[in-house]
């Protein structure tokens, strides 16, 4: 059972501050859009934790990443993508830095490369010592209500307010497509 949830970004402006900067409103916009977004990869990161496939490894490896793909029980490895953390990123790389396969057409976007030719993606939403190693068929968002853009203008303090919001549900859908691994250092 999931909840419809309704995603939205604020921002406001004053006339005056368009005029000396023409990217005010631009800024505004994009910035609301990327709250969403942020807030979007949040609820997808707390339904890959709720994934019943899990592995708790005491360090990142390429063992760890091939036990991984194991749980998954998969006929075919396409499609597979890992997630990781910022605090993880030099632990994994130093962890697997002969494994580690790396694309530079891919580096400007947060993926670092590719272990057992799965793509590791480093996302701030995924909390230290946790990774997420999954197909797009585990967590699905469905847009219940598309972009809908709301303006307010006071015109005596000329203050113009924006509201931008889109209704939707994230769900974990296969969770036979997605592995908890838990880092359990020490253990």
């Amino acid at each position: 059972e999931y909840d419809v949830l309704t995603y939205q970004g604020y921002f406001h402006y004053f006339d005056e501050q368009a005029m000396t900067d023409p990217m005010v409103v631009d800024t505004g916009l994009d910035g609301s859009a990327k709250t969403m977004v942020n807030k979007f990869t949040a609820r997808a990161i707390e339904e890959f934790e709720k994934a019943n496939l899990e592995l708790k490894p005491t360090a990142w490896s390429f063992d760890a990443v091939v036990d991984a793909i194991a749980k998954m029980d998969l006929e075919a490895e396409d499609g597979l993508f890992l997630l990781i953390s910022p605090a993880d990123q030099a632990k994994f790389r130093k962890a697997l830095k002969d494994d580690l396969k790396y694309s530079e057409g891919f580096v400007r976007t947060g993926y670092i490369g590719s272990v057992c030719g799965v793509p590791v993606i480093v996302s701030k939403a995924v909390p230290e010592n946790k990774g997420y190693l999954a197909t797009k068929d585990a967590v699905t968002v469905f847009i219940k209500k598309d972009t809908e853009v709301e303006q307010d203008r006071n015109p005596d303090t000329r203050d113009n307010k924006f509201w931008i919001r889109k209704v939707a549900v994230v769900a974990l859908t296969d969770a036979t497509k997605a592995v908890k691994i838990t880092l359990t250092p020490g253990v």
